[in-house]
């Protein structure tokens, strides 16, 4: 255990860990002060280290539904707040996806104190998801045709949905014989047009050394656009336009956003801390088809806040039905690289896939 008691004799900061648990992580206090206390952690099984920064800050009000801070008053001077934070770059992100904080109860501190779970190990299944770039393949139009023309019976909607099935581990494969580890294969891609290009340089005349630097500079653009597309797509950033290079950008956006996305643990009715993915899924299993008997009807408190209502012929325009071409516009004016729709396809693939099965 550390603290930052040494400097006026108040320990303002207190950092401890286990050292019984395997793989046990050493720490050395680098900087102390009165408001900060500076440390460097050493993983011994994994051979990472990062540094840990803890710092007391003014207890300032901040409106909040959940506090980590109390004046300990009673009566009208109560104030609660929440001041203390875990904060992690995108280094840490990359490090440990799947770290967690807890707040426990403050016992006789003012404070709240954080429990950070560094490793955990997560293993769920990884849902299919359609990526636009595999469009650009030469062999995506043939797949999809191949496998579109098998006949299934049964209504429209059902035909779509097996034919939809059907294509899912085609794509599957194709982006694991073609695209898996898309940023190592950038990586290697741009190490072997560096080796054809040095090789030119001291063979200037030699046309076969040409054609294979062509070659590569095919292939690291296709790989290069690829991986920017996929970074792209996952981070869900739609203001950048491709072929800026973003790609670091896009990866710490989508790190996190995986990170921001998971549900690692939560806490049960009876008060019992969830934290095993089985667990969870049962919780939500749980929950379906229950009613919640705290659950209030704000219709009437709604209808006293919002004083300006729609006109009556819009009012009327709204609960129309809606036409067909209406909704054929309304598909068609979604970007492409939106949110994932039925069976994980992209907007982008019905549009490609339905142009395809014109075709056929």
């Amino acid at each position: 255990m550390l603290d930052n008691s040494g400097v006026r004799g108040v320990a303002r900061i207190v950092l401890g860990w286990d050292p019984n648990l395997p793989g046990v992580s050493l720490v050395f206090s680098n900087f102390s002060s009165p408001q900060l206390l500076c440390v460097q952690v050493s993983r011994l099984e994994s051979q990472k280290v990062f540094y840990v920064s803890s710092g007391y800050g003014a207890n300032s009000m901040i409106d909040s539904a959940w506090f980590t801070w109390s004046n300990r008053r009673g009566g009208g001077g109560a104030n609660m707040s929440k001041i203390d934070r875990v904060v992690v770059n995108a280094s840490w992100l990359d490090t440990f996806p799947d770290s967690e904080d807890l707040a426990h109860s403050p016992g006789i501190s003012d404070h709240c104190s954080f429990l950070v779970i560094v490793c955990k190990d997560v293993n769920c299944k990884k849902l299919f998801k359609f990526f636009n770039f595999w469009m650009k393949h030469h062999k995506f139009k043939e797949l999809v045709s191949s496998s579109w023309s098998i006949p299934i019976s049964g209504s429209a909607m059902l035909r779509v949905s097996l034919k939809l099935k059907r294509l899912k581990p085609i794509l599957s494969d194709l982006n694991a014989t073609c695209f898996s580890n898309i940023s190592g294969r950038v990586v290697e891609a741009r190490q072997n047009l560096e080796h054809f290009q040095r090789l030119c340089s001291h063979n200037i005349g030699n046309h076969d050394l040409r054609l294979q630097e062509h070659e590569a500079i095919r292939v690291f653009m296709e790989l290069s656009g690829a991986e920017e597309s996929f970074k792209k797509q996952k981070s869900r950033v739609h203001c950048l336009a491709l072929g800026d290079q973003n790609t670091k950008f896009f990866h710490h956006k989508v790190s996190s956003n995986r990170t921001r996305n998971k549900i690692l643990s939560l806490m049960s009715v009876e008060g019992v801390r969830l934290d095993k993915p089985e667990e969870i899924q049962q919780f939500y299993k749980g929950l379906l088809g229950t009613k919640f008997s705290h659950r209030q009807d704000a219709r009437d408190c709604l209808q006293q806040i919002i004083t300006k209502k729609v006109p009556a012929a819009m009012h009327n325009d709204l609960i129309r039905p809606v036409s067909v071409e209406e909704i054929k516009c309304a598909l068609k004016a979604i970007k492409g690289d939106k949110a994932l729709g039925l069976m994980g396809f992209a907007p982008a693939s019905f549009n490609r896939i339905g142009r395809l099965c014109v075709l056929i």
